[in-house]
Formats: C-alpha cells, structure tokens, sequence
C-alpha cells in the first residue's frame, strides 16, 4: 500500500462518508459526504438555527466530483444549482447506495441532513448515470446549463421504504437488499441526554418499528433502527417498488439493531455464489458496544448469524474481498477505522490513549491503524488474523469511507487470475474519518475529514500474520462516557 502524491491545484478533497461510482476508464465520481470531521456533541437550543447543529450544513459536501485516481481532481459542480429536492439529498451524508456499471446507473437511497431548518432523514431513492453527470460537469457550457442537463438525467421517487441511514444497498439477481441502518429525524444532541428505550422493541401495525420521541434535550429528536433486511425490485423507468418483503429477526440481542458496520457482497465459499454479509455495526440496545457476530445473506428469506466474533474492524471502514476459487475461500481484509480492540500504536498514540482513558473518556472503541483478514473456508471454519504491517505511518483513517476497486464491474478480486508472485493493483483507499488519537479528548474534536488516497496492491505469496484473538489488546470503556449516537 502507498500513498499517491497529486499536484497541488489536483488534490482531491477531504471527505468522508461519501457516495463513489467508479467510471469505466477508472475514475470516480464523487458526492455525496462531509467535509468536518467527527461530529461534536453540543447541546442543541433552538430548532429554528440548524447552524447550532452537530451536523452543520456548511460542512456538507455540496460538490459532484470528478477524480482520477492517478492524476487528481479534474472537474465538480455544485449541486446548490439544482432543485431543494435533488440538492439536498446530494448532500446528505452516509447513504446507501449501490452502483450499476452495466447499465451506468448509480442508486442512492437515504441520507441524513438538512432539509429547510430541520435535519432529516430522507425518504426519496435517487438514480442517476454517473459516466454521462462526469460528460457534463468535464464539458461545455455555463454551471446553469449543466444544472439543467443533469437535472433532466436524474430520477427520483419519495417512499418511506427507503428511509435509512449508515446501512447498506446492495443487488443480487436483480433483487436489492436495503440492509439494517436506522433513521433519525432532528438535531444530532449529546448521547448521554436522552432518555433510553431499554433496548425493547415496539412496531405499528405495519411492523415498522415505532420512532420515539426524546424531549431531555430540546429540541426533541425522533431515533430509531429499523432492524430490518428490505427487499425489493424496482420498476426501471419510476423507481417504483415492486416485490416488497422483509427479514427480521426475533433472537436475543437484536442482532439487526445495528448501522454504520460493513455490508459486504462478497462470494459464499461453500457455493461459489455471490451473497451478502453484515460484519460489526454499533449499538448493541442500550449499551455502547459494537456487534461482534456477523450475518450472511445468501438470498431471499434466508439469513444466518454467523459463529464467529470478529476481534477488530467493527465500524464501517474500507474492506477488500478476495474469492479463491481452487481453494474455496474467500478472505475479506478490513483497514482500520474504529475497532473493539488494537495493536498497533506509536509511542505518542499511546499517550495518548492512557490520557484519554485517565480522564475517563474511553467508550471502547478507539481509531486504530490495524489491518485485518477474515479467512472463510467451504467447511465452515473461519480464521482472522492481523496483518503485521499497519496502515502507512500508523495513520488512523478509514473510518466513514469505503475501499475503491478499480472497476465497480470487478469489486470481488478473483485471486485465480493472480499469478505465483505477481504484485497487482486492486484499488484505492480515499478520505474517510482521519484521527489525531486513539480516543477522543475532547468530544467532537478528534482530527477531521482525510484526503488521502492509497493505492492497494496485493501479491500472490504468503506474508507474516498474527492471529487476531492473540494479538489483541483490551479496551476499558468508562462507565456513562457515550462516543455517539
């Protein structure tokens, strides 16, 4: 893994939690993110100044972007030229979203942000051609005319069956799975302040789980997770629903009350198909800790707890799956981003660290730079281990962002193709959350949005590892510290 230097006037963005559609020849569009680091934790006062909000609006990403990832920036366009109803959900963060290269169309569903003067959750899917946006923004034309041009590109449709947040889109056979997230309506307010459900779920006659509203700290916000696979099919010309089912799960411990962890699509090593599986995600119901088993998704109206407790990597980061055919396996690495335990860290990361634990400001779940591997097998077994190389200069990035491949076509890396010793590139790794420490010292104040970009390579001969339940280390969580919603 290297980091790739850009021109000065070609650097791209620091951004995180963004929407990335690779183009056909290798560049990104991007939209989509926010520009600011973690969000703060500040009490909210009035619900007429969203500029008081722990998401303020100026740090949205209001820009599409045009990015090569060999040479850089090369053109945006700012999405405040079009209609309330497109810009604003362009410039919500962490929406799902899924990419469909064979026909050039990018799906985007969800979102929290701002909408008038209150922050919303949205309900509106989006789909766009992101090879014929990147033509009009690197084209002719004045900024009001290629407004017009992509508006008539776009299409939307308003349902709240795509209301989410911090979960995930993916297709398989030409079903969509709109998997876990949660939907929050208002302003983001310190975690510790409002008042807990205790973990009990309550759903309307729809089986909707009911959002309920938290009035400790005014204004009043509405939470929930929605604790649900949604399935669908969609008509290709209005976006319409058609073939709605969903999946829900009864086992103890709310195994779907989870958002921001990885939904992967990955290959099913027993099978050779493709499926889905959900690793991590945060909360557990009324407590501050990460979900440790993760869920595959084989198909419609089959889901499976997996037995397993992944060690590190349980927040959302980038994540790179590799299907070895003849051996049947099929191995996803994680890079870094926040993690229920560590290993590596620099001296003054670790300082660093201890401060934040002595003034009892640890929630569990620090920013680290570890680099991991789950290996899944055709017998079922499973083996995670961590890399001995961290992420370059132990930088603690990856968090909110997600692993580029080179071409949305071919994100699966088939390790068959790859010859005995042959270094080849797979992807990028871009932006994301970057931290200045472990944990936080100061609520909101951790760093800030990253704009680097490495490139990842693998090469087809073995290299040293840890086993990751060995080489883990603990973290002690502070009794009523809450690092987020």
């Amino acid at each position: 893994m290297e980091e790739v230097e850009y021109p000065k006037n070609s650097t791209p963005p620091a951004l995180h939690s963004y929407v990335c559609a690779v183009l056909p020849d290798g560049r990104w569009l991007i939209l989509n993110g926010r520009t600011n680091g973690l969000h703060t934790f500040n009490p909210v006062e009035d619900n007429d100044l969203p500029e008081d909000s722990n998401f303020k609006p100026e740090d949205a990403n209001h820009w599409i972007w045009v990015i090569d990832p060999k040479d850089g920036v090369q053109g945006r366009f700012d999405v405040r030229l079009l209609a309330p109803k497109l810009a604003e959900q362009m410039q919500s963060t962490n929406p799902q979203f899924w990419h469909d290269p064979d026909n050039d169309g990018l799906y985007i569903a969800g979102g929290y942000g701002a909408s008038g003067d209150d922050m919303v959750t949205f309900q509106q899917l989006m789909w766009l051609p992101p090879t014929k946006v990147a033509e009009i923004i690197l084209g002719k034309g004045t900024e009001q005319d290629k407004a017009d041009r992509i508006t008539g590109l776009v299409r939307t449709v308003v349902d709240e069956r795509f209301q989410s947040t911090g979960g995930g889109l993916d297709n398989i056979d030409g079903v969509f799975y709109l998997v876990f997230g949660q939907v929050f309506t208002g302003h983001y307010s310190p975690f510790g302040m409002k008042e807990s459900d205790g973990g009990k779920t309550e759903r309307d006659d729809d089986g909707r789980r009911k959002a309920r509203p938290y009035t400790v700290n005014r204004p009043a916000f509405k939470q929930y997770y929605t604790e649900e696979i949604r399935l669908f099919t969609l008509d290709p010309k209005t976006l319409a629903i058609k073939d709605y089912d969903v999946m829900r799960s009864d086992e103890p411990g709310s195994p779907f009350h989870r958002r921001d962890g990885n939904i992967v699509s990955t290959i099913d090593p027993a099978t050779g198909k493709q499926a889905i599986t959900a690793f991590g995600g945060v909360f557990k119901p009324g407590e501050i800790a990460a979900y440790t088993k993760p869920i595959d998704i084989p198909g419609p109206n089959s889901f499976k707890i997996v037995d397993h407790q992944q060690v590190f990597n349980q927040y959302g980061c980038p994540v790179l799956v590799i299907h070895d055919e003849k051996n049947r396996r099929t191995m996803t690495t994680f890079f870094a981003g926040i993690s229920n335990h560590y290993h590596h860290q620099t001296n003054l990361q670790q300082a660093r660290f201890n401060q934040a634990v002595d003034r009892g400001m640890s929630d569990g779940h620090p920013f680290v730079s570890d680099i991991t591997t789950i290996v899944r097998h055709a017998d079922g077994a499973i083996d995670e281990y961590l890399h001995v190389k961290p992420m370059p200069g132990h930088a603690l990035q990856g968090s909110s962002t997600g692993f580029i491949p080179l071409n949305d076509a071919s994100s699966i890396v088939r390790f068959d193709d790859i010859k005995e010793g042959e270094t080849v590139v797979v992807g990028y790794i871009y932006g994301g959350l970057e931290a200045n420490n472990p944990l936080t010292l100061h609520p909101g104040r951790n760093g800030g949005a990253g704009d680097r970009v490495y490139r990842v390579s693998i090469t087809r001969k073995p290299t040293a590892a840890m086993s990751a339940r060995e080489a883990a280390i603990g973290v002690k969580v502070t009794p009523g510290f809450m690092h987020g919603l």
